[in-house]
């Protein structure tokens, strides 16, 4: 990750202080783009998307993040800040604090604007460091403008930083792209028109097909997967976006197909138009996250075919967004980095069917047997509690935080397979800070006092909704994402 830091800094700061700087900074996100995704798929990209980004740019092919967990909110807190969680306070996409839970972008003291649901009560107050785009209005006594665009929130709003003009995200309830009061009162016109246009109906009226022949997805598995996570009870092509969304009269279906990316990069393309991104004397900085890949991989794996046929489309998404930056702003008065918050390990089940070791571990069963244990272990315990107050994040809040209840735990926890390391916020012989991505991921009042590390190829089971696989542990396949730049004075090389 450090890599990525000094890079995007130095390529900034020659650009902003050479006498003609860029007029636009665009910085791309692929939520969930483990690394080896630029290559698995190479031979079917375009000219036009991630090949040009990788022939005509710079590809950085060592870039990791240093922390734990890797999720989505640390990892796009992290890009924009160019620090790590234990500065920044994004410690994960929910946390507990102060004995009750937080989502990450959560603000119960703004209002939603464009819709009447809560969707919209987000900002990024608990962000505790500036961001790029909020520097550069700094600098720029705000005459630059910054934006941030995705389907979730956390994915435009922690980009957009405290500074920004808007973030817009999308609502599933409704349909809708809206915002919240923390940067306006009422939607601009231009995406009041373009809720208006019916563009997600038009998805949704659609079938999802592959977009080359099937058997030509040869990256991929076959297409019928017993440990993938059906629409409707049916895990094979074509899928009928209508019927599903008729299942709950939600539009979260659409996150989790290829099509949420198009819409993501319609919007975008609105925005910089009619925002008049790049038109200024000052340089702009529009961040975008494209958050489909996300939900596409959890419900099917990294080699799924609807992971593939995801990012063939995209390819051909961001081919499309290039081609409008060259026109509307030109093709040497913009710089373009592309990134990914976190990578993605394979299913445990795929793991094994190739005599890889790996497995699912039951947070829930064993913090039932800890309890018991503690009850019959430790004398003192806070009437009318329980020992531990949550698990999450792969840690333990403990209701009671004393070194006998910590080396209880951890001898009881570190027998169960599947769990490699295990550490304190208190015991010197199981300190945190041994670890330096446990170290970079602690905040006070935020992260846990237990922190559990699972084997290479152990994820955490998850009871109340079926996922295919999962991120978060410190593993290279989790850590280890694409790092592109490209545009007015990017060199053509690659580093190492």
């Amino acid at each position: 990750m450090k890599s990525f830091i000094i890079l995007l800094s130095l390529s900034f700061y020659i650009n902003y202080a050479q006498e003609k700087q860029p007029k636009l900074v665009v910085g791309i996100i692929v939520d969930q783009m483990r690394y080896d995704f630029l290559y698995r798929y190479y031979d079917k990209y375009s000219n036009d998307g991630f090949k040009k980004l990788m022939k005509k740019g710079m590809n950085c092919k060592n870039t990791h993040y240093n922390y734990f967990p890797t999720f989505t909110g640390p990892g796009h807190a992290s890009i924009y800040t160019g620090t790590y969680p234990a500065n920044h306070g994004i410690v994960a996409n929910d946390w507990l604090e102060d004995g009750k839970s937080r989502y990450v972008t959560q603000d119960d003291g703004v209002k939603s604007v464009g819709v009447e649901n809560s969707s919209g009560k987000m900002s990024p107050k608990n962000m505790l460091t500036t961001t790029l785009g909020d520097q550069l209005r700094l600098a720029t006594n705000k005459k630059s403008k910054v934006f941030g665009v995705a389907l979730k929130d956390r994915g435009a709003i922690l980009p957009a930083g405290h500074t920004a003009n808007g973030a817009f995200w999308f609502d599933s309830k409704t349909g809708k792209w809206i915002t919240s009061s923390f940067y306006m009162n009422d939607l601009p016109n231009w995406v009041t028109t373009f809720n208006a246009n019916k563009k997600v109906t038009e998805i949704i009226n659609q079938e999802w097909h592959t977009l080359l022949p099937i058997q030509d997805y040869t990256e991929s598995t076959e297409d019928n997967k017993s440990y993938e996570n059906p629409f409707i009870d049916k895990v094979t092509f074509p899928y009928n976006l209508k019927d599903i969304y008729q299942k709950d009269k939600n539009y979260e279906i659409l996150r989790c197909s290829p099509f949420g990316n198009t819409l993501t990069k319609d919007f975008a393309t609105q925005l910089l138009i009619e925002e008049k991104m790049g038109k200024g004397d000052a340089t702009d900085f529009l961040c975008v996250s494209f958050s489909s890949t996300d939900y596409v991989g959890h419900r099917f794996g990294p080699y799924s075919i609807e992971t593939e046929d995801t990012y063939l489309r995209l390819d051909k998404d961001i081919g499309a967004f290039i081609k409008t930056l060259d026109k509307e702003v030109g093709k040497n008065n913009y710089v373009l980095f592309l990134t990914a918050d976190h990578g993605v390990m394979e299913n445990p089940e795929f793991l094994k069917q190739h005599k890889v070791p790996a497995g699912v571990f039951d947070y829930e069963a064993m913090i039932e047997n800890l309890e018991k244990h503690l009850d019959t272990t430790v004398l003192i315990q806070k009437k009318g509690l329980k020992w531990i107050a949550k698990q999450m994040n792969h840690q333990l809040y403990l209701n009671q935080n004393t070194p006998e209840i910590h080396q209880v735990c951890i001898d009881f926890i570190k027998n169960y397979k599947g769990v490699r390391n295990i550490y304190s916020t208190i015991l010197p012989q199981y300190l945190y800070t041994q670890n330096t991505f446990l170290a970079n991921g602690v905040y006070k009042n935020r992260t846990g006092d237990i922190f559990i590390v699972l084997e290479s190829g152990w994820f955490e089971e998850h009871k109340n909704y079926a996922l295919c696989t999962t991120h978060g542990s410190t593993n290279e396949y989790d850590t280890h994402v694409p790092l592109l730049f490209y545009g007015a004075r990017i060199p053509n090389k690659t580093t190492y």
